[in-house]
């Protein structure tokens, strides 16, 4: 079994990685509003990956970045609608 505490998967599929090992338990961890839903969509039914959604640093120089709360209020609203299992990247 491997276990990864932290990974990126969509970056990793960016990078051209997609298969991860079939025995791996981990925590999927989303850096920015949306990813939560994307790598939920992405990751097999079958898996034993925990996502979380979050706003990594370099959101604070975004376009879209408005203010702490905002930001805050973006990812709770993804996790109650995802039904994600935490909340980190922050």
């Amino acid at each position: 079994m491997i276990i990864d505490s932290h990974f990126h998967p969509l970056s990793m599929a960016k990078k051209g990685i997609v298969d991860l090992p079939e025995d791996i338990t981990g925590i999927a961890v989303g850096t920015e509003p949306g990813e939560a839903e994307m790598m939920i969509a992405s990751l097999p039914e079958t898996r034993r990956i925990f996502i979380s959604a979050g706003s990594g640093p370099w959101v604070l120089n975004g376009d879209r970045f408005i203010s702490a709360d905002d930001e805050i209020a973006k990812l709770k609203a993804e996790a109650e609608r995802c039904s994600v299992d935490a909340i980190g990247e922050c």
